[in-house]
């Protein structure tokens, strides 16, 4: 599946941003990463999988559980580090949109996976609309209309 690459890279960046406003390293902060690390090397496999079965149910849903589980570990990471931020009111509601956004992600991850056993198709526009989805600019609190 060549979106693959593509979802890799967007977790890359969120990763990368995301470790940038680390202040410090606790021991929960490093077993959520090591989580998230590990639903992150399974998407090769996973993807594989797929594109060796597209049309099969199984690997449709297999594909869509192991982003959920990614979308679930990037949120439990953002929850380390919202906790770290609790006193800085303007990150901690920047760190509450992106978590949100993660967390609804992973629902739909879930969903779709859940979806290919009634359609792959279904599944495979949920998996091409996501990615689509964090491309979207973010507006700024400033932008924000009242």
């Amino acid at each position: 599946m060549r979106s693959a690459f593509l979802v890799v890279a967007i977790m890359w960046v969120n990763h990368h941003h995301l470790i940038h406003a680390v202040r410090e390293v606790s021991a929960r902060l490093l077993w959520a990463n090591l989580n998230l690390l590990f639903w992150m090397s399974l998407i090769p496999f996973v993807t594989d999988f797929l594109g060796r079965n597209p049309r099969v149910p199984f690997p449709v849903s297999l594909y869509g559980f192991d982003l959920a589980m990614c979308g679930f570990a990037f949120w439990l990471l953002w929850i380390e580090l919202v906790r770290e931020h609790r006193h800085d009111p303007e990150m901690s509601e920047y760190h509450a949109r992106v978590q949100l956004k993660n967390l609804f992600s992973a629902f739909l991850y879930l969903s779709a996976g859940a979806l290919a056993h009634v359609s792959i198709y279904i599944s495979y526009s949920v998996y091409v609309l996501i990615p689509v989805v964090y491309f979207l600019p973010e507006r700024k609190l400033a932008e924000q209309p009242e």
